[in-house]
């Protein structure tokens, strides 16, 4: 629910949620970090595992010339800038997400790095309470005064869904 949405802190100029106790606003919390994240420069890559990480340089040979020496110190330079800007967005991203889980999500996610490991783990922790929610909203809508056919119908939707992994939405009377 939007109310569950706490910003806890500000990414740009965006705020960005934060993830509720037990997950209990989870689908809202994944779309909108999600957003704030690749609005950012460069951290899509990032966030799907596609940024890779710097090569360093091969090592100098002991009989190098002083051309050789100067074009490994600038290849060692170039490889230092790439390697912080790689783990400054690493960091970024992150810092973002750890600052917007509850302490006892943050412990179960200690360390987990590269960042797409650790939002493809989050995401993992609370995927089925996605498919949860469905059967709360199911459930909620079958104790409504909805006709049956209706129902029937959205109890058959929602299985299809389940079994092919694609977003519904409720039949509207």
């Amino acid at each position: 629910m939007a109310s569950d949405l706490v910003s806890s802190s500000t990414l740009g100029r965006l705020s960005t949620p934060k993830l509720a106790q037990g997950g209990t606003n989870w689908v809202s919390y994944k779309e909108k970090m999600y957003e704030a994240l690749i609005a950012q420069p460069g951290f899509r890559k990032h966030l799907m595992g596609r940024a890779r990480e710097p090569t360093a340089p091969e090592a100098l040979k002991e009989d190098a010339n002083d051309d050789a020496t100067k074009a490994y110190n600038t290849a060692v330079d170039k490889y230092e800038d790439e390697m912080d800007e790689w783990l400054q967005k690493q960091a970024a991203i992150a810092s973002t997400l750890t600052h917007s889980f509850p302490d006892d999500v943050h412990q179960d996610l200690l360390n987990i790095r590269p960042v797409h490991l650790l939002w493809t783990s989050l995401c993992a922790k609370f995927e089925h309470k996605s498919t949860l929610g469905m059967f709360d909203l199911l459930g909620s809508y079958s104790g409504s005064s909805a006709p049956a056919k209706k129902t029937k119908m959205f109890s058959w939707s929602l299985t299809d869904s389940l079994r092919s992994g694609t977003n519904i939405t409720p039949p509207v009377e």
